[in-house]
Order: structure tokens, then sequence, then C-alpha cells
């Protein structure tokens, strides 16, 4: 699903599009900066420390995962270890204000618990609900937007209010779209110049293997051998 904003179909218009988003996901966080740094949202304090995360990145996996997800941009990283975002024991993504947060685009925080949701693993919480279907889970909204989506319900997830259709659920093709998309107040930040595209390129795809999958090899690892192989890179 990888459409575009800024075409006669998905049209740039302040306050039509929200983007369902996860703490715990680092394709989610790179969005919600974009979002933050074009001027597109209003910046929230973002609390990124998560209980118990740095006893378990010191001595490796303490059990296998149990809640295997693809590892591929957007994916949810659930498991019965995990923190839940947003609730009393997971970090919060801008300050909990959710689809709350003033605007071009709006944005939910969702909530990662694979015992509640179906395909993938992201919920809404109590305190920030689903605005645009009144959704239980991310799997209801891409089966609103898109009936009969066998896939995996993905985060991020970029939709249009109007159309009620999906946008694209793709973070770099997201963040390349926010990045052209001005309306007025937007930054005149400039995240890819055109005379270092090509580096950039070369180094998200040196990131993507090491750094933005790595952080899902490591959590999903079934062996301390996997896991130690993941740190070593």
């Amino acid at each position: 699903m990888r459409s575009r904003i800024g075409t006669p179909e998905f049209p740039a218009e302040s306050g039509r599009y929200h983007v369902y988003l996860g703490n715990a996901c680092p394709w989610c966080h790179r969005v919600y900066l974009t979002l933050v740094l074009r001027g597109l949202l209003k910046p929230q304090a973002v609390q990124a420390q998560v209980p118990g995360s740095q006893s378990q990145s010191s001595q490796g996996p303490q059990q296998p995962a149990q809640h295997q997800e693809n590892d591929r941009p957007g994916s949810s990283m659930g498991s019965s270890q995990g923190s839940s975002l947003g609730g009393s024991q997971g970090s919060s993504l801008g300050g909990r204000q959710g689809s709350r947060q003033q605007g071009h685009i709006s944005i939910t925080q969702l909530a990662d618990d694979p015992t509640r949701a179906r395909r993938g693993g992201w919920v809404f919480d109590a305190s920030d609900p689903d605005p645009v279907w009144g959704a239980q889970d991310l799997w209801e909204v891409y089966d609103s937007a898109s009936p009969g989506f066998k896939g995996r319900c993905t985060a991020p997830l970029l939709v249009d209010k109007v159309t009620r259709r999906i946008v694209s659920n793709e973070s770099a093709d997201i963040m390349r779209m926010l990045n052209t998309l001005h309306l007025p107040g937007c930054t005149s930040v400039e995240l890819v110049p055109e005379q270092l595209r090509s580096e950039i390129d070369a180094l998200n795809e040196q990131m993507y293997e090491s750094i933005n999958n790595g952080v899902y090899r490591s959590g999903f690892s079934t062996s301390q051998a996997a896991y130690d192989a993941v740190q070593q890179e």
C-alpha cells in the first residue's frame, strides 16, 4: 500500500490525514520526527525510557519471543515481555496527547498488546481511541479502509480521513512525502537535500540492517548465539 499525498487522489490539505504510530517501533519513530521537524505536528515531550529494557539489553534475550513478526518496515514488536505502549509501564510518544495533538496531520498512539490484537499486535488504548473508525485494533482499521486485506497490519499507517482510504504503510515513503509537503506554517527544513540524496540513500541502506531492523532481530532472537551475532554488527 504505497500511494502518496500530493496526487489528485490524495491532495495536500491541512487536517485531512491521520497517522497511526507505535512508540516501540523505530519505523514509527522516524515518521514522528519527520512530522515534528517539518512543522506538521505540534511537538510534545517524548519519553523514551522503557522499564526493564536496560537489563534485558545487557543480558541478552531472557526467553524466546512469543509473538514473532516479519522483519520488515512497520512491523509491531509485540511479545508478552514487551511494554504496553502508553500504559503504566510503557513509554510515551508525543506525551500521551495522541490524536488530540494539533497540527496539519493528526496522530494516534497505538498500544502493543498481541493478546488483544489480531494480525499484528497493535491495539488502541482507552485514553487514545481511534478517532477515524472507532476501531478496537489496527486490524479493524485495515479491514475498514481496505476490506479483505490479508497482509500484516503494521504501523506506521497513513490514512485519508476524507475518503477513509489508506495512503501508505511504508515508513520511508511516508517520510519522503512529508518532506515535500508544504502547508501554511510548515518549516523550511529540507530533510533530503538534492546534493546529498545519494549519500542519504546509501546510509539508509546501511542503517536499515544493522540498526532499524537490528532492533527486531535482537528482540526476536531465539538463541543467545543469534542475539550475540546481531550485537556484533
